[in-house]
């Protein structure tokens, strides 16, 4: 009966001892928790707090790949209209030597490069040309001179060369440097066309006689001679014409 009280005596401190032992743990991790606590508000530290991270909404997206397809499409059709006009002035282009072949050649020449047996004097040119035209074509010998006699000794072909000559005249008044040229005669005979006229302004002739030889109804083998007088820039030109 003795031994029976001491054992139960024993059990009885085992767990109040037990007990007392989780609570003093227990004490003590709340007691750290609160050191620790305590001394990040010290220091001005606070545990981070995270954000919660939102996601970019979807129509945003949607209308960010939407803009980038219209450039991309923008941008494509843009190339596809420049080709079209680079194809489109390839056969402009195709068109105009097809009619340049077809309707004769024009040559521009300076005073002396035309070179050959046929030769013409200041007075005798004087006696067909006012000047400065006449000393610019006595300095001439060759295919130039052969036209303008060539021209001088013709008669006139009434309706052909009134026809000619208005074109000429309409022609060099339409385009766009007719501010900057004067004519100064427009004379077509049988088969040879001679225009004398002046510039303005240096060089503005050459785009208008250039393409002249492309109009259809100008067909021939052109020569044109420019100079300078102290009346200004001027140029000669004489055609043989195909009819």
């Amino acid at each position: 009966m003795k031994t029976t009280s001491v054992l139960v005596l024993v059990v009885l401190v085992f767990v109040v001892g037990l007990v007392s032992g989780i609570q003093l743990g227990s004490s003590s991790d709340r007691n750290i928790d609160e050191t620790v606590e305590l001394q990040q508000q010290s220091s001005g530290l606070t545990k981070p707090v995270m954000e919660p991270v939102l996601p970019i909404p979807l129509i945003q997206v949607t209308a960010q790949a939407t803009a980038g397809r219209n450039e991309l499409t923008q941008l494509q059709n843009r190339i596809t209209e420049l080709e079209q006009q680079l194809s489109t002035r390839d056969k402009k282009l195709e068109e105009v030597g097809q009619r340049f072949r077809q309707h004769g050649s024009m040559e521009i020449e300076t005073a002396d490069t035309e070179r050959a047996p046929t030769t013409i004097s200041k007075e005798q040119a004087q006696s067909f040309l006012p000047e400065p035209f006449a000393s610019l074509m006595a300095e001439q010998i060759g295919r130039a001179v052969d036209y303008l006699k060539q021209h001088q000794a013709e008669e006139v072909d009434t309706q052909w060369a009134y026809e000619v000559e208005q074109n000429v005249r309409d022609y060099f008044a339409s385009h766009e440097n007719a501010a900057y040229l004067k004519l100064s005669s427009v004379s077509c005979k049988t088969s040879i066309c001679e225009i004398q006229g002046f510039e303005l302004e240096p060089e503005k002739a050459n785009a208008i006689i250039n393409t002249l030889a492309m109009q259809s109804w100008w067909r021939g083998n052109t020569h044109v001679y420019k100079g300078d007088s102290e009346e200004g820039h001027y140029f000669y030109l004489l055609a043989k014409m195909r009819r």
